[in-house]
């Protein structure tokens, strides 16, 4: 129920920053548990968030690329994380750039978004987490 609420949290949020971008919660679960009493369940051991949408002018544009991410960062880390870290952790932040018809993905791993990109300006961000293909 938690992140199924986080989902309709992370959308409206988007949207404050960007009417065209989307944002929306998934998770990773962990089917086919057994508890003591041999009843079977599933539990949420992750969560990803997908930021999709962001209409950009130039992919080299590192600097309004990785402002986007830190906005966005910054705007999910208002969301009180113990919403969506109850029974899921935090996993990844996957952003969709897009640019005419081509798109262009960035993976952020929140923990170390959290650990490493404090006080970084949007092109070191951005390099941070880029892998070009």
């Amino acid at each position: 129920r938690e992140v199924f609420a986080t989902d309709y949290v992370v959308y409206d949020a988007i949207k404050t920053l960007d009417p065209i971008a989307e944002g929306f919660a998934e998770t990773i679960s962990q089917e086919g548990c057994v508890d003591s009493n041999g009843k079977r369940f599933s539990y949420v051991v992750g969560i990803w968030f997908y930021i999709d949408n962001k209409v950009v002018e130039d992919f080299k544009d590192y600097e309004n690329l990785g402002s986007w991410i830190i906005a966005v960062m910054n705007l999910l880390d208002t969301i009180p994380r113990d919403e969506y870290t109850m029974y899921a952790e935090p996993t990844n932040t996957i952003f969709t750039f897009v640019s005419n018809s081509k798109s262009l993905k960035v993976v952020v791993p929140i923990k170390k978004y959290w650990a490493e990109a404090d006080g970084k300006n949007g092109t070191e961000v951005f390099l941070m987490f880029y892998s070009n293909p």
